[in-house]
């Protein structure tokens, strides 16, 4: 009798152990930070292509933006046009979306046109906008009296949390071993679609997410007039950023007058930092970082002026013991994706 419920404890423990070998085996294996670095980068090199962070369109206007750069709205004979925007209802014509869509091939934009006539083709009611616009790969969002259109698919490339393998699916190139993370780049929307709903239904899978391309919000470009009267660095009295009062700066430099200040690095992670301006004399760490699709190489010299803003900012309400090191992931029109956001992280894991 002792023999069978030998026999069967064993059995059960074998049996109750294959879970845990088979989930073993499962897991994807480890590598360093620096190792999936380098292949990201690498990834990003040879799929990364010119993109549009966003394009707006704002109610009566002549004009529309494009990652922040200013047009003007003209017809295919070069007619002046008008902007009609409102929360139910959207006129805008539809050549700039074609022009800047980037995965839209020619038969995708003839579907998209024979939806609508020639005659009728520079300007739609809300309905044809939108199946227009979704046919060349666009979302829109509409704002008050704003249009957002973004290209949420445009980069074909999923972020992916989970410690075990995944199904790479029709994928065309994958990374993965770091901290649970999977980068995975597909050829195409169609795919990159089917994959997102795929993997939002795994168990296994903490998180999925598509691999965005960001673009900065448009800014007033303010000029220092008058930087000589410091007080431990700072801008004592006479702030260049508007919030200053509001938080009470003056305050905390009078608080932190006679106290020792370690040295403090921020990392702005941005389109870089004007390197030779010099309100931000004195402030800066260079760190040749530049992962952007423009400007110099090996330099984080910003070529759009948002990380140089975002720096005066820092710079202007905290005094000398901090300093600022800029890492340009975003080019001169203040677009980049989030896996070149991730990349200045793995840089020095900030």
């Amino acid at each position: 009798m002792k023999k069978i419920i030998s026999i069967l404890l064993s059995i059960c423990l074998m049996v109750t152990g294959l879970p845990l070998v088979a989930l073993a085996a499962n897991v994807t294996p480890e590598i360093s930070l620096e190792e999936f670095a380098s292949q990201l980068k690498a990834l990003q090199e040879q799929y990364d292509e010119n993109y549009v962070g966003e394009i707006v369109f704002e109610n009566d206007s002549e004009f529309y933006h494009v990652d922040g750069e200013l047009f003007p709205l003209e017809s295919e004979e070069g007619e002046v046009l008008t902007a009609s925007v409102s929360e139910d209802s959207i006129d805008v014509p539809l050549s700039v979306l074609a022009e800047n869509s980037v995965e839209a091939t020619e038969n995708d934009i003839l579907e998209a046109e024979t939806k609508t006539s020639q005659k009728s083709r520079q300007t739609k009611n809300t309905q044809s906008v939108e199946d227009y616009a979704s046919t060349l790969g666009y979302d829109v969002e509409i704002n008050d009296d704003t249009a957002v259109f973004t290209q949420p698919y445009q980069t074909h490339r999923l972020i992916v949390k989970s410690k075990y393998n995944i199904d790479p699916l029709d994928s065309v190139a994958m990374i993965e071993g770091y901290n649970d993370l999977h980068i995975v780049q597909f050829d195409d929307k169609e795919s990159t679609q089917d994959a997102l709903e795929y993997y939002e239904n795994q168990k296994r899978i903490d998180y999925v997410e598509l691999d965005l391309v960001l673009s900065t919000a448009e800014y007033e470009d303010y000029e220092s007039s008058d930087t000589e009267n410091y007080y431990m660095g700072i801008n004592y009295g006479s702030h260049l950023s508007w919030g200053s009062d509001m938080i009470g700066i003056d305050d905390y430099v009078d608080y932190l007058e006679g106290v020792t200040r370690p040295e403090i690095v921020v990392a702005v992670i941005d389109t870089g930092v004007e390197l030779s301006h010099k309100f931000l004399a004195d402030r800066i760490i260079e760190t040749g970082f530049n992962v952007s699709d423009s400007g110099t190489v090996g330099s984080e010299n910003d070529d759009q002026g948002h990380g140089t803003h975002v720096s005066g900012i820092i710079v202007d309400n905290t005094t000398d013991n901090v300093k600022i090191k800029g890492y340009k992931v975003l080019n001169s029109n203040g677009s980049g994706t989030i896996s070149k956001i991730g990349r200045a992280s793995c840089r020095e894991r900030v």
